[in-house]
């Protein structure tokens, strides 16, 4: 589908509040786009030709494979379904595939989200038992796939946040969670806007984990340059 080098962002699930956040702020960053939608002629009409449509869904192995190629780096908004992460692990282990994921992590851990099934037959692929996860284990799973990753975590996101009550100021960029603030969410828009810049500017060697959260005191990354200094000073996970 794709010649050439890798070139595309994909993101598997599009169609909630956050997937639609990340696809417009990686069109308003001239990031070549990936999506995997069921009504093709849909996002073609809302999107034009600024993002590359597959048509099928995430538990279709073809159509996974087909919006698989050409991809440099996948954002995902919502679960891996079992089908895309065994697809990633494949790639990884033959030496091709995304050389990177990008997963918002949108709860303060606990709770399996109700992903347990999809995340189980994950932690089955990569050698662990079959049970609903918490966050802290999906987080495990993502790091046994292999592929260099940044997951970036929040107490929530908060919607419609720019301008009115309560809107966060500024974004704290920690990896410390207990030195990200205590403000609670960040704007849906901002968290899209950090999944964009790690497709565009971090590249782990294998995988680094970030908490984001707001404070009135905090400055706002809105160039490439606070993008790329924020990913620079970044430690590898374990390291």
């Amino acid at each position: 589908m794709s010649a050439g080098p890798p070139d595309r962002v994909f993101v598997p699930d599009c169609e909630g509040e956050l997937g639609m956040a990340i696809v417009l702020k990686l069109i308003v960053t001239r990031q070549r786009v990936r999506l995997l939608v069921r009504d093709v002629e849909r996002f073609e009409r809302e999107f034009g030709p600024y993002c590359d449509c597959v048509q099928g869904s995430a538990g279709d192995p073809e159509a996974v494979a087909a919006a698989l190629s050409g991809v440099r780096a996948v954002v995902a908004p919502g679960a891996l379904s079992p089908q895309l992460a065994e697809a990633l692990f494949r790639e990884r282990r033959e030496g091709r595939g995304p050389g990177l994921l990008v997963l918002p992590a949108t709860s303060g851990g606990g709770g399996s989200g109700g992903q347990g099934g999809a995340w189980g037959a994950l932690q089955r692929l990569v050698g662990g038992a079959d049970a609903a996860l918490s966050d802290a284990d999906r987080e495990k799973v993502v790091r046994n796939l292999g592929v260099p990753y940044c997951i970036l975590n929040s107490t929530g996101v908060v919607f419609n946040a720019r301008g009115g009550e309560g809107g966060a100021e500024g974004v704290v960029f920690s990896q410390d969670q207990g030195s990200a603030g205590s403000a609670g969410g960040i704007a849906v828009e901002d968290l899209a806007a950090a999944c964009c810049a790690a497709a565009a500017f971090h590249t782990p060697a294998e995988g680094t984990t970030v908490w984001l959260s707001n404070s009135p005191s905090a400055g706002r990354p809105e160039q490439k340059d606070d993008w790329v200094r924020e990913f620079a000073g970044l430690r590898e996970d374990g390291s």
